[in-house]
């Protein structure tokens, strides 16, 4: 059990779940603002079937609804491709953790960081900190996010897109934040 999750249970608060999709359920919005402008993303149905590590979900953010259908696996996040039929690893889901894999034309590294409960309203969300950074094909960086990603929402609470700037720093494209949890 994660050691946020150990402090929580201490302090006599309902443990977060670390199962992928295991705080969603059918119904439920999540409302993410970025520029001013909310954008909700509606839970369509919800599967956890009989393996703790599993979780399955249909969120609809815009026409036609996204399946997640994703495992944890040695402390990274795998999801099923149905177009495939294959599993794909995705990221790093643990602490201190580093990652490489190949997308499209270029390579995507993970890094992650500290372990956070964030509170969105009156739910406990835990997550990790992550930065990804995207580099072409010759290696050089052509984009950033930095995320608070969720296992149990199958999502991030929080990120910042961003590209390089001139000055070898990072210039903020898009932020965007979990509001709400309805």
């Amino acid at each position: 059990m994660p050691r946020a999750a150990v402090a929580l249970l201490a302090l006599g608060v309902a443990a977060v779940s670390d199962r992928p999709a295991g705080l969603l359920t059918a119904g439920m919005r999540l409302t993410y603002e970025s520029a001013g402008q909310q954008t909700v993303w509606v839970v369509d149905s919800v599967r956890s079937g009989g393996d703790p590590a599993c979780g399955q979900v249909w969120i609809r953010i815009g026409p036609r609804p996204d399946q997640r259908h994703d495992c944890v696996r040695d402390g990274t996040l795998h999801r099923f491709d149905a177009r495939t039929g294959q599993w794909r690893e995705e990221r790093p889901v643990t602490p201190d953790t580093e990652r490489r894999y190949v997308r499209g034309s270029g390579t995507a590294v993970f890094t992650t960081g500290a372990e956070r409960i964030d509170t969105i309203g009156s739910r406990l969300v835990r997550t990790v900190e992550t930065t990804m950074v995207m580099l072409d094909s010759t290696g050089v960086p052509i984009r950033r996010l930095r995320e608070r990603y969720a296992v149990g929402l199958t999502t991030a609470t929080w990120g910042r897109f961003e590209t390089p700037d001139s000055a070898g720093g990072w210039r903020v494209q898009q932020e965007f934040q979990l509001r709400s949890i309805d």
